[in-house]
């Protein structure tokens, strides 16, 4: 049969896995946030809180417009049944091919 003391035992470090779960991870730690910031971008704007929010935002909304140009690329290929590189080609082409010959030759002259 199992003790008294036992129960109260684990009682307690069960409480301590949910204290140390909600204010280490959930309070301290944002989610998703492992501190990769080789640039120090996150200082840029200032180190209060509410600068950093804004950059959180920012990041967000900066990756949510990129998942649309992307779904944007499969309906053109859906639509137009081609690859995107062959529908607009202009994006997939280095600069410097769409120049015209001379145009390096006008600089050394």
């Amino acid at each position: 049969m199992i003790k008294l003391y036992t129960i109260i035992i684990y009682y307690i470090l069960l409480l301590y896995i949910i204290y140390y779960y909600y204010y280490y991870i959930i309070i301290i730690y944002s989610i998703g946030d492992f501190g990769f910031d080789p640039l120090n971008l996150y200082e840029l704007k200032g180190s209060s809180p509410k600068s950093k929010k804004h950059m959180r935002l920012m990041e967000i909304n900066n990756g949510r417009i990129a998942m649309m140009a992307i779904l944007s690329y499969s309906i053109s290929e859906f639509y137009y049944n081609q690859p995107i590189t062959v529908v607009t080609p202009i994006f997939f082409t280095p600069f410097w091919f769409t120049l015209p010959i001379d145009f390096f030759w006008k600089f050394t002259n």
